[in-house]
């Protein structure tokens, strides 16, 4: 199971809340935590995750709208409700949001462990089912289109942008030759050229630079390196 993958947590109790986070951080995911429904939806409406862990009793208000809202956005991204509430009637009500999944406390770590990866295992076989989309971190790349988004922002590419985008993602935070770019994207001895590859090379870097969170490395002597930073 790729751990790339970022999850929103719901609950209003700090020691659950803690407890959790810090579990799911041990597993290798990156969390984003919030205790009450103005905090989540503050995410939600600023940032598309990979998976939702939401409680239902929330002071004030309770989970169901944050499913509702989550699946006006994304209807693949899996939602579990993690809940003190056993009765059928809140599970029915839970499923009725187009959550996935309904978990009740207390409960083992193994087994939220095992209901996480077998939703995303679900999520990921959707994805490539309905959409051919590369994705890492907050940059999706359109495989069909070669259409980049950062962080919901849309980058139309030229299929040979999008190629070298392609490689430099698949292999993100690494460093990667230049002559396994070159010899990845450009079929024809004539084209590939360093000067060919410093082009959408700088294409890309002036995209990344907007942002702060993404950025493209030369490693010089060696090749080029995708940076995300955590």
């Amino acid at each position: 199971m790729s751990l790339d993958v970022t999850i929103l947590l719901v609950e209003d109790e700090v020691d659950i809340r803690n407890m959790l986070r810090k579990f799911l951080l041990q597993k290798g995911y990156h969390v984003i935590a919030a205790m009450n429904k103005e905090e989540a939806l503050l995410w939600i409406n600023k940032k598309k995750f990979d998976f939702y862990i939401f409680d239902i009793m929330l002071p004030q208000e309770d989970g169901y709208d944050l499913a509702i809202e989550v699946r006006k956005q994304q209807k693949i991204a899996p939602i579990l409700f993690l809940t003190a509430l056993h009765d059928i009637d809140h599970k029915i009500k839970a499923f009725n949001t187009k959550a996935d999944d309904y978990l009740t406390k207390p409960f083992e770590f193994r087994e939220l462990t095992a209901r996480i990866e077998a939703l995303l295992r679900r999520a990921n076989s959707l994805n490539v089912g309905t959409s051919n989309v590369l994705k890492v971190e907050g940059i999706q790349l359109d495989l069909t289109t070669y259409e980049m988004t950062i962080d919901d922002e849309p980058f139309p590419l030229k299929p040979v942008t999008g190629k070298v985008m392609k490689i430099l993602m698949d292999y993100s935070n690494k460093v990667v030759p230049k002559y396994m770019i070159l010899e990845s994207v450009w079929s024809e001895n004539s084209k590939r050229t360093n000067a060919n590859l410093d082009v959408q090379l700088h294409y890309l870097r002036n995209i990344l630079s907007t942002t702060t969170k993404y950025s493209l490395e030369t490693i010089r002597g060696i090749g080029m390196r995708l940076v995300i930073k955590q």
